[in-house]
């Protein structure tokens, strides 16, 4: 019987087809498994840092009522100011009723800036320490009151608060019981925030 080289050929080829697919699909596997792997390991990497902000910080707000009492000043670099002294109590986030109280309130008569340090105390004595950093907004010289917003960052406390942090945004209002920009002047204020709490110390 003759030989068909043709025919052999087709054989020949077919034998390696066979022979190399199991080869290909063990490669493509292998492929596919070390692909979805890495997806996996990378989605897991990339999830970490939030879940790790998302368990280490919670909601913090709060509001007070307020008193402060006003003194002109003037400062080399900073020119006018008025410095104030607050009081004031609220309820705030993880402290409950707590008092407010700031010493260092400085108000820029040229820019409207208001800076300040507030130490807020719950009434087992842990306390919570924040810089604030506000704009004048709007000044009614009918009623005479000022409002402001800005923004807030926690810098400490005591307590279950030591090397607490966080941030966030505070809007406000003052009133003067006297003009605005007289020699001395004291009124009733207000005031809220709301951001984020890391209680590092709890």
């Amino acid at each position: 019987m003759k030989s068909h080289p043709q025919s052999a050929v087709m054989t020949t080829a077919k034998a390696l087809e066979e022979l190399e697919c199991p080869s290909r699909m063990s490669r493509t596997r292998k492929l596919l498994s070390r692909t979805v792997g890495l997806s996996i390991l990378l989605a897991t990497v990339l999830a970490l840092p939030f879940a790790t902000i998302a368990k280490g910080e919670v909601p913090f707000k709060g509001y007070w009522n307020t008193w402060h009492v006003d003194e002109p000043g003037f400062d080399p670099l900073l020119g006018p100011i008025i410095q104030v002294q607050v009081s004031g109590t609220g309820i705030v986030s993880h402290l409950g009723l707590a008092s407010c109280e700031s010493t260092d309130q400085v108000a820029i008569l040229a820019t409207g800036g208001i800076t300040a340090t507030y130490t807020y105390t719950a009434a087992n004595g842990d306390s919570l320490m924040l810089k604030t950093a506000a704009n004048t907004v709007d000044f009614d010289p009918i009623l005479q009151k000022l409002s402001f917003e800005g923004t807030f960052e926690i810098v400490g406390g005591t307590g279950r608060f030591v090397g607490a942090s966080g941030r966030g945004t505070l809007v406000g209002w003052a009133t003067f019981n006297e003009p605005f920009g007289g020699a001395e002047n004291e009124g009733p204020g207000f005031f809220s925030l709301e951001g984020s709490l890391s209680k590092a110390g709890k």
